[in-house]
């Protein structure tokens, strides 16, 4: 009888620590398969920007007001590329804008703006060669339905902080801006081989900020904010393990790191 009880007692130990192993598996399976898949999108979304591409359903209409001014926007029919007074400066992504205070099993979001511009300064004869001089903002679903997109991170991961790692501060934006092409000589035969390359620009602006200030900030940026060498570092938490992303930083242009490891995130905002 004493002997039943050991044999029973060890294969319930042995049960609950195969059970405890099995489950902590799955968790970190689930886990990083959801970190894995929030960091394909940011990556896609990244080389997006340094191709060119945009999301345009062929129903917008950009023009240029001239003054100095930003551009209009409204409905209408340009198609991707066509518009002779506007150019795609970049996308804009911000963390978790309506979703500050959702708990554990709440699924958050992120929204991604397009960032536009004039063409041309000045008289309207010379093409803009630094983004400050195309004026340049976001286009809102307020100007074009269906413009802003928003994308679920996978699987109710939790993000709990997002950090500028260059000064520490709140940074639940990022700009991911084009490089204007220059031209490499005064009779403008040939660009400059960096023509094509992202400036990733973290905007140290709160969760819950709404669309006027991520408009603030891209209103504010210039060319000098390409070479500050910061990024954003997201810290993302669930079912006790921690994911840290890192996007740009270290005067890297294009790219992001993953690390995956047991705990919870340092801070939380």
């Amino acid at each position: 009888m004493v002997e039943t009880l050991i044999y029973m007692a060890v294969s319930t130990a042995i049960f609950a620590s195969s059970a405890a192993i099995v489950g902590d598996h799955q968790a970190r399976t689930d886990f990083n398969y959801g970190i894995q898949e929030l960091s394909s999108q940011l990556r896609a979304i990244i080389n997006d920007v340094s191709t060119g591409y945009y999301e345009n359903r062929g129903n917008v209409s950009c023009n240029n007001p001239g003054g100095g001014s930003k551009p209009n926007i409204n409905p209408g029919t340009d198609a991707q590329g066509s518009s002779n007074d506007c150019i795609f400066v970049g996308r804009i992504l911000h963390f978790r804008p309506d979703s500050a205070s959702s708990g554990i099993g709440t699924d958050q979001v992120y929204r991604v703006y397009t960032a536009v511009g004039v063409r041309t300064a000045g008289d309207g004869d010379q093409d803009v060669e630094r983004i400050e001089d195309s004026e340049p903002t976001i286009i809102r679903n307020s100007d074009v339905a269906g413009m802003v997109q928003e994308y679920t991170i996978p699987n109710g991961i939790q993000l709990r902080s997002a950090r500028n790692t260059g000064t520490g501060s709140k940074a639940y934006a990022i700009g991911l801006f084009t490089n204007f092409a220059k031209y490499a000589d005064l009779n403008q035969n040939s660009f400059e081989t960096n023509a094509r390359n992202v400036g990733l620009i973290p905007f140290n602006i709160s969760e819950s900020a709404g669309e006027n200030a991520v408009e603030t900030q891209v209103a504010g940026v210039t060319s000098l904010d390409y070479d500050n060498g910061n990024g954003m570092e997201l810290c993302l938490e669930a079912r006790g393990y921690r994911g840290t992303i890192i996007i740009g930083g270290n005067n890297s242009n294009l790219g992001e790191d993953l690390l995956i490891e047991r705990g919870s995130c340092p801070f939380s905002d």
